[in-house]
């Protein structure tokens, strides 16, 4: 997130490229309707108006600097009161998105591995839940009682 540039957000076809890291892939992510002008907007007067050194960074901090981890770190602090009974951070926010692209909107594995940028499946897989009804349903399909 800290790293994306203005430059990676392509409005002509409607997606944000995300680099690649070191333990991250590269992946393209739709930009919905709901996103775009929000996105728009920011980029085009929100943003500049931030802005106290030139930079090509998208995200920009109070002090008009590129937002840091540590930015990120602190932002999502000042929710925890929100969550009391919740492990809230960077990571555990990035995890409960890809168990709720997989279990809640049940997008395809594959999808959301591609979306998440894991570059392994099993990573990904590990966030998929089963219902008690699905474990049933394959207990009945592969060790049948009668």
């Amino acid at each position: 997130m800290i790293r994306l540039k203005v430059q990676h957000i392509d409005f002509d076809k409607g997606l944000i490229f995300v680099k690649s890291s070191r333990k991250i892939g590269q992946r393209h992510l739709e930009i919905h309707s709901k996103q775009y002008r929000l996105l728009d907007n920011y980029i085009n007067e929100g943003r500049k108006k931030l802005l106290s050194v030139e930079t090509d960074f998208l995200l920009i901090g109070k002090l008009g600097k590129p937002i840091t981890t540590e930015d990120v770190h602190y932002i999502i602090s000042t929710l925890k009161p929100l969550y009391p009974d919740r492990n809230l951070n960077p990571k555990t926010t990035r995890q409960s998105v890809i168990a709720n692209w997989l279990n809640d909107k049940k997008l395809p594995l594959e999808q959301v591995q591609l979306m998440s940028g894991q570059k392994w499946i099993s990573t990904t897989v590990k966030y998929r839940q089963t219902s008690i009804e699905e474990q049933r349903e394959l207990m009945n399909k592969w060790f049948p009682l009668g």
